[in-house]
């Protein structure tokens, strides 16, 4: 199955691979190297470096590079949303959870602090400054988030006379499922390959695997109740996780090579 997706540039390379790395630091000789196995110049990395040095997302010790700030925080979010989440708290007979954007101006930095941080807590927008999901998750889930949305919305619990029309109203259920088939087919196309050919297939399989991280974040973790009964979450992980064990044995294998 031939890719479609665009390179990825310097910076995108080097936040993807860091994101991925436990602990999130690498050496500016692999990172280098690495970009170059992806066909960016070693001077193009470099430079991406010490922007991403200069905006607080990167620190440098010793030549030694890690995530911080934003980037970091991202780190945790993702790692979160990969594994196979418990969406069936105490639901209290189908209650959801409401947000309602106090009345007022708002900046537009402050508007778009809101929609993210509602983002990250998978709330889907009824219409203009109302947010709402089914109130099966954590609910002390991602408190930063939480806190930005505490700030700008009053939040409420509310029981839905249609839960079922909401949901198709509010989250593209069958989108992101025929989405995530489409990355479950990919992952397993590359599993031999990285095997068998580890340098020629860590660029396709890390596209992929970036594509995957970026989908997880999306699924928005209904109650079983409310998915269709071939929903393909569980599987996505599972087969992601697979990839990222031969991905991250591939890559160890790559970097033993730069000294």
């Amino acid at each position: 199955m031939a890719s479609t997706r665009q390179p990825l540039d310097s910076r995108s390379l080097i936040a993807s691979v860091l994101l991925g790395s436990h602990p999130p630091q690498l050496s500016g000789k692999r990172l280098v190297a690495l970009g170059e196995l992806f066909g960016i110049a070693d001077g193009t990395t470099r430079v991406a470096l010490s922007r991403m040095v200069r905006r607080g997302e990167l620190s440098n010790t010793a030549g030694d590079y890690a995530l911080q700030g934003a980037l970091l925080a991202r780190q945790r979010r993702q790692d979160e949303s990969r594994r196979s989440p418990s969406t069936e708290q105490d639901q209290s007979e189908g209650a959801w959870e409401q947000w309602i954007v106090r009345d007022g101006r708002r900046s537009s930095k402050s508007r778009l602090e809101l929609r993210s941080a509602a983002r990250q807590l998978n709330l889907a927008e009824l219409r203009e400054g109302v947010w709402l999901r089914p109130a099966n998750l954590d609910p002390q889930r991602l408190p930063d988030a939480r806190l930005l949305m505490a700030k700008q919305a009053h939040r409420f619990d509310c029981l839905p006379d249609d839960a079922s029309g909401l949901i198709s109203k509010l989250f593209d259920t069958s989108g992101w499922a025929a989405g995530a088939r489409r990355l479950i087919d990919e992952l397993i196309e590359h599993e031999s390959r990285i095997v068998d050919e580890p340098n020629e297939t860590i660029p396709t399989s890390f596209f992929t695997a970036t594509a995957v991280v970026r989908h997880i974040l999306f699924d928005p973790l209904l109650p079983a109740s409310l998915l269709p009964a071939d929903w393909p979450g569980g599987q996505l992980r599972s087969a992601y996780a697979e990839q990222e064990k031969l991905l991250q044995g591939a890559l160890a294998k790559f970097f033993s090579g730069v000294s």
